[in-house]
């Protein structure tokens, strides 16, 4: 009777209890850092931890003890995400946040405090920041400038509008804002030096100052592009001369390395050659150019000028020292054919006692009339030697 009671029918099922959530469905504690926010501000859809994570490999630029913010994310998608991620994906965070820590020990650079002043006392007389900020994006922002301290420095400066509005940093540097001015400068056509005109203002907002002049090279772009837009464009105040113009500075640099031609006869020139075809076929015409010159303080500035142009040997040897680099050797070979022809004949005279003085005249005519080439152009006093032989007699 004991075993039958025992073991007879089976129970009644007992009640179940609640029950308990899995470890990995509870919600994910809150973000610990302001810096979660930044990186997740403009995610409409998907998930925050795989957002989070691209921000956290996008920081691998971060310097110094700016890193301590991608430190900060790391950590948090650590403590929100890693329970659900991919091993590998826990494994790499895990390595860039001990990364970034290490970093985040060593002192900030000069542009690293200069962001976290911005954002922390504000920018005096700038009351938005805004210029202060765009200053930096371009002084520093290729050094320090990691996708979450822009984003940082963007949130500074839009929670001083007056007016809400979102602001982005544009990351180039005064290196490639100048690039865009060089780009601007060689417009040939005056619509499209008007367009250049911006380049102009954003380099000038965020590249110049009272303490930062222009360099040689970029007042030369900015001094085109007004020419080129039909304005009369005033001095322009440079840095000390450290180094002269390249020949690829500008479509037709001076020979002196301190100025470049603008336009000749009202054609903006596109390169060398379109300039000399230009010169030499314009009469009664201008040549504007742009000049580094000492002002009455001692202090360089670029200057714009025009000077007449009667025809085109009138203004070669009138103005020698503002010929082009490179100018000879091409005048050099615009004639070269032309020398070679007028002396092989001169030889053909000189071959005949009788026709001898035809010969001299010959020779004096086609020296004369390339005087100035053959003197600067060693290509043409050779075109001269090659044919001393046949004009011995």
């Amino acid at each position: 009777m004991l075993l039958a009671t025992a073991c007879g029918s089976e129970p009644p099922p007992r009640a179940h209890a609640a029950a308990r959530p899995h470890a990995s469905a509870k919600a994910p504690p809150p973000p610990r850092t302001a810096a979660w926010l930044y990186a997740t501000r403009d995610l409409s859809g998907g998930s925050e931890c795989d957002e989070v994570a691209r921000w956290i490999e996008g920081e691998k630029g971060c310097r110094a003890a700016l890193c301590v913010h991608a430190r900060d994310l790391a950590r948090d998608w650590t403590a929100r995400c890693a329970p659900t991620a991919p091993a590998p994906r826990v494994d790499r965070v895990r390595a860039l946040a001990r990364q970034y820590a290490d970093a985040a020990e060593t002192e900030l650079t000069h542009c690293g405090e200069d962001a976290e002043r911005i954002r922390r006392d504000g920018c005096g007389d700038d009351p938005t920041c805004r210029v202060t900020a765009e200053r930096w994006a371009a002084r520093c922002g290729k050094t320090d400038g990691s996708p979450l301290v822009l984003r940082m420095l963007e949130r500074s400066v839009e929670s001083r509008l007056s007016t809400p509005a979102r602001v982005r940093l544009d990351p180039r540097d005064c290196g490639a804002l100048e690039d865009d001015l060089a780009r601007g400068a060689r417009c040939t056509q005056r619509f499209a030096c008007e367009d250049a005109r911006d380049a102009v203002a954003v380099y000038r907002r965020r590249c110049e100052g009272d303490e930062q002049p222009p360099s040689l090279v970029a007042a030369l772009h900015q001094q085109s592009i007004a020419s080129g837009a039909g304005a009369a464009p005033a001095p322009l105040r440079i840095a000390p001369l450290e180094t002269k113009l390249a020949p690829t500075d500008a479509p037709v640099v001076l020979v002196d390395g301190l100025g470049a031609v603008l336009s000749a006869c009202d054609e903006r020139p596109a390169d060398l050659a379109r300039y000399l075809e230009t010169r030499r076929a314009c009469s009664a015409g201008h040549v504007v150019l742009a000049r580094a010159l000492l002002a009455s303080d001692g202090q360089l500035e670029v200057r714009v000028g025009a000077l007449d142009h009667p025809d085109d040997a009138t203004f070669e040897a009138r103005f020698p020292s503002l010929r082009a680099a490179g100018e000879d050797d091409a005048r050099a070979r615009a004639v070269a054919e032309a020398v070679g022809a007028e002396l092989e004949a001169a030889a053909q005279l000189a071959a005949a006692p009788a026709t001898l003085g035809a010969a001299v005249a010959a020779t004096v005519r086609s020296v004369s009339a390339h005087e100035r080439a053959i003197a600067r152009a060693g290509t043409l006093r050779s075109a001269l030697a090659a044919h001393d032989a046949e004009l011995v007699p």
